[in-house]
């Protein structure tokens, strides 16, 4: 449980980050951008949101494996689309989770 409990805390710190991202003004840069950008981050949410009412009903290795690809994946798309993320700090925050306490 206080795994769990660590996962939900990174993904709100995550959300959070990415809401104060997507509200600065949008600057000149060479990153991918507009709604192409937007769909397919909306698309990867989607899919870690899925992973992780997994995780909650079934709470295995496995499940906790899928939820820390599938919000790395989310990340990196930020990363692609958005200046300002901090796609190490994150990323490495979901990568230290330890799902071998869901055994």
């Amino acid at each position: 449980m206080k795994t769990l409990k660590k996962i939900t805390l990174v993904f709100m710190l995550f959300i959070g980050t990415f809401a104060i991202v997507a509200c600065e003004e949008e600057e000149t840069s060479t990153t991918v951008s507009g709604d192409d950008c937007a769909d397919k981050i909306e698309a990867l949410v989607d899919i870690m949101l899925s992973k992780s009412d997994a995780l909650s009903v079934n709470p295995t290795p496995a499940n906790c494996e899928a939820l820390k690809t599938a919000a790395i994946n989310v990340l990196k798309a930020a990363k692609n689309c958005a200046n300002g993320v901090e796609y190490e700090q994150a990323a490495q925050a979901w990568r230290d989770i330890d799902c071998s306490d869901f055994n």
